[in-house]
């Protein structure tokens, strides 16, 4: 098969199939035999929740559903990628609402916390970052 065949087949083909062989294991794939019923914003919201914060796997597919509403074939992956998508879209709505004072005290707190990353004691000489310990039971 020459170059030029190969590129009209890619073309052609289906992306849930070209998204199958990238991503050779989306985890379980759900076919609903039932009607779901159209979830609120809220349902699907902590339906991402969950998904996002306990891990598709630990995520019925009852929850998965309600999150991929009205989709009715869907892979665990594409559902870990959809809570992700719901979560963000929520959070830059709710940023876009907030006072300044509000923003300005997340991203301090974000540098507080992330502060240890511009300390050049912790990279080492190919420029990543060493794990320091200081747990009792890890200096051995």
């Amino acid at each position: 098969m020459t170059e030029i065949e190969l590129l009209e087949k890619l073309r052609n083909i289906n992306p849930v199939v070209l998204a199958n062989l990238l991503n050779p294991n989306p985890g379980k794939l759900h076919e609903l035999k039932i009607v779901v019923p159209k979830p609120t914003l809220e349902q699907k919201v902590r339906a991402a929740v969950w998904v996002s914060g306990m891990g598709v796997h630990q995520a019925g597919v009852d929850t998965q559903a309600r999150l991929m509403w009205p989709l009715t074939k869907f892979s665990e992956l594409e559902v870990s990628k959809e809570a992700a998508r719901t979560l963000g879209s929520v959070l830059v709505a709710l940023l876009e609402v907030l006072p300044h004072q509000q923003i300005e005290q997340i991203w301090t707190d974000q540098g507080e916390r992330l502060s240890f990353v511009e300390e050049p004691e912790l990279l080492d000489d190919k420029n990543h970052f060493q794990v320091q310990s200081h747990h009792p039971l890890a200096q051995g």
